[in-house]
């Protein structure tokens, strides 16, 4: 098994391309959200199934319904973040999205107990140093952005409390028990909300609708790349590295999404 290090840079690598293929399809945001997780729940299922069978003596129900709470607030990160991502660039949203190594250091030890060490310090000093240069940057060349930004920004908040549930659920015996659980929750959540509001005349979106092949592809690749690769092997990374220094590498996430949105998006 490689390094969790090298794995985190992996996933990090692969969730930068959400951004990509949420700008490049035109299916309503929130139900891309949806379509999203149910996709990677259903991919990753065989490997759940699989886990229930070897750990059928240590798997508790209790580990299937902490992965609801979690699977909640991905279904609201995900979807507040399409929406987001839409309105502003690339670099922009991913650069918001992972600014967590502001929020994160209170939310593990009030949920955790868990104190960032001296090298985390130094590391979130740095990282906030340089957001707070891009910021201003960004800022002064195009305040056009900016409901975009705020709401990344709110995403992340959601995005926080995700990773953070993450680490507190990292002694569930199998990485596949958790996040397909947790995938499905916030697949179905997401689209049962959106049927409830299309019944009662509060969204108007066509759930169940004929999509192309290249727009079935975005959502698959949606589905594939940042999902079941990215977010489970962030969420692996959790079980066995400290969770600030996992939210200090998760921000180079914009680096990556920065050099695609350029190759793929003309945003310079």
């Amino acid at each position: 098994m490689a390094h969790p290090f090298f794995l985190l840079f992996i996933g990090v690598l692969a969730t930068s391309t959400s951004v990509i293929f949420i700008r490049l399809s035109q299916t309503d945001a929130v139900l891309l959200a949806g379509y999203r997780s149910l996709f990677a729940g259903l991919i990753l299922l065989p490997f759940f199934i699989k886990a229930l069978r070897k750990h059928k003596h240590d798997y508790k129900g209790s580990f299937f319904f902490r992965s609801l709470i979690p699977g909640l607030f991905l279904a609201v990160h995900f979807a507040i973040f399409n929406i987001g991502a839409r309105l502003t660039p690339a670099a922009n949203s991913t650069l918001i999205i992972n600014m967590l190594p502001i929020i994160t250091p209170f939310l593990f030890y009030a949920i955790l107990r868990e104190f960032i060490n001296r090298a985390e310090i130094y590391g979130t000093i740095l990282s906030l140093a340089g957001l707070v240069v891009l910021g201003v940057t960004d800022y002064r060349i195009d305040s056009r952005h900016g409901a975009g930004d705020i709401i990344c920004f709110v995403s992340l908040i959601f995005y926080a409390f995700y990773l953070v549930l993450g680490r507190k659920n990292r002694d569930i015996v199998s990485i596949w028990l958790y996040v397909v659980p947790l995938y499905l929750t916030a697949g179905i959540t997401t689209i049962l909300v959106l049927f409830i509001g299309n019944e009662s005349g509060l969204t108007d979106v066509p759930i169940f609708c004929f999509y192309t092949l290249y727009e079935f592809l975005l959502i698959l690749a949606l589905a594939l790349i940042p999902t079941v690769i990215g977010h489970t092997i962030i969420n692996y990374s959790l079980k066995y590295l400290r969770a600030q220094s996992v939210s200090i590498i998760i921000l180079s996430q914009f680096i990556f999404a920065g050099v695609l949105g350029y190759v793929f998006l003309n945003e310079i």
